[in-house]
């Protein structure tokens, strides 16, 4: 999931499926439904290789920025906010999609609003510690799933960045475009559309999911393959890993061209379901292609509406950074680094990302890097959740500054992480903490900072 990110529309009130009673019966009358939330506006970076993002307020007027996500069955709150919580329930696992399963607090559901219509939720809600999903400089606050989403019609419009609140019994469908069947299983949504060839597929609805989806793992290497004989020189591929514990770890490709609904898209980027996840089988569909509609997801009513905008993806900076990064017939091109640091240095950040990656080669030189010797030659790695982080690094210059840099020995499958820390421009860097994690990306070792 990544994860993922917004949506909108209006709650179906299942009781009130009866007959108005007449006029003068004794007989009480049902209450009106739950008030609609209104019309908002999100980030302008959803689709664009961010999340779909939302801010939401606790009854004590605390504004909170959440994540919409359909891939997970329920809401998770950021675990500093348990003390407003009241008593933990229990604890207990949830599944984060290809992040695998991380243990969660259960919690009584609290009043969140969307401006000032309170969301319908679950009984409980899940805490947890969001830093890994969050951005340099945007910390979530929380999660919004399928159980808050699914009592609504929402519609995105990525044009304008904004999300309504629709009536799922009173929807004017000639202006939405193409209907697809929903269904949902275990707290998460699918969509059933052909996809790639494959009639009638199911498709994981995943709005964290930044890229453009994944495909099956049968179906990738089929994809792979025609396009390795159409264009063998000119394509997008890496290894890429979801970094929880190694567990859920694949490849990334970027094609020029796929089809989704009988329509065909231009450069997309797509992942390969890992074995771990229904043993490969699995289909998704990710902000990145669903970007391209104004979407409109009637949960109720069980169906999508796609009405396409874009065949192309709308502009991102991922997408630019993930071109430069371009790996030809899977091998790096030759002047990678020096198109990459050419690329870095034209953002508002990238000079300050260039300082933090030169200060640690000066400790290198020192022999003063933990877990590297003076004469070790090595390169910096960027796998897509990496790619993800350097992308809201480099848009501005902020301080205090801090960065994440992971780092390979020539030959080794290691992974060694570094986090420094620079107070103001005109301070030093600090390097704050050192690891290594093996080939799968799990940890294996803390060093201690000289």
């Amino acid at each position: 999931m990544r994860t993922i990110r917004r949506f909108s529309t209006f709650v179906c009130w299942l009781g009130f499926c009866l007959t108005p009673l007449l006029l003068g019966s004794c007989a009480s009358r049902p209450a009106a439904p739950p008030p609609l939330p209104p019309a908002v506006s999100f980030n302008p970076g959803a689709g664009r290789g961010d999340y779909l993002l939302l801010t939401l307020r606790l009854a004590d007027g605390e504004k909170l920025l959440f994540a919409v996500d359909t891939g997970v069955a329920t809401t998770i709150l950021d675990k500093s906010l348990e003390p407003k919580l009241g008593q933990r329930r229990r604890n207990g696992l949830i599944w984060y999609g290809y992040f695998g399963p991380r243990s969660t607090g259960y919690y009584a559901a609290p009043a969140l609003y969307l401006g000032d219509t309170r969301l319908e939720l679950g009984e409980d809600v899940n805490t947890d510690d969001l830093a890994f999903l969050s951005y340099p400089g945007q910390r979530l606050a929380g999660i919004l799933g399928m159980d808050c989403l699914k009592h609504y019609c929402l519609q995105l419009d990525f044009q304008s960045n904004t999300l309504q609140f629709l009536d799922p019994d009173r929807l004017a469908t000639n202006a939405l475009g193409r209907p697809f069947p929903l269904t949902t299983f275990g707290g998460e949504v699918s969509a059933h559309l052909d996809w790639f060839g494959v009639k009638n597929a199911s498709l994981k609805l995943d709005t964290a999911d930044y890229t453009d989806g994944a495909l099956s793992s049968g179906l990738y290497r089929r994809a792979l393959r025609e396009l390795q004989r159409s264009e063998p020189t000119n394509r997008w591929t890496a290894a890429a890993s979801s970094n929880y514990m190694g567990l859920f770890s694949g490849k990334t490709t970027r094609f020029p061209r796929g089809s989704l609904g009988g329509e065909t898209y231009d450069d997309l980027i797509l992942h390969e379901c890992p074995n771990a996840i229904w043993f490969g089988r699995q289909n998704l569909l990710g902000l990145r292609l669903l970007a391209r509609h104004r979407v409109t997801l009637n949960f109720p009513g069980r169906t999508l509406w796609l009405r396409r905008e874009s065949a192309g993806p709308l502009p991102d900076d991922l997408f630019a950074l993930m071109t430069v990064l371009g790996y030809a017939n899977d091998r790096p091109a030759k002047d990678a680094y020096a198109r990459f640091a050419a690329y870095v240095k034209q953002q508002p950040g990238g000079a300050l990302w260039l300082a933090a990656n030169q200060f640690l080669e000066t400790l290198k030189h020192q022999g003063r890097l933990p877990g590297w010797n003076q004469s070790d030659r090595g390169y910096i790695w960027f796998d897509l959740a990496a790619m993800l982080d350097l992308q809201q690094e480099i848009r501005q210059e902020t301080y205090p500054a801090t960065r994440t840099l992971l780092v390979h020995k020539t030959g080794s499958p290691a992974g060694y992480h570094y986090v420094v820390r620079r107070n103001s421009r005109d301070s030093a860097w600090t390097l704050q903490r050192a690891w290594r994690t093996d080939a799968g990306g799990k940890f294996v070792e803390e060093y201690a900072i000289p």
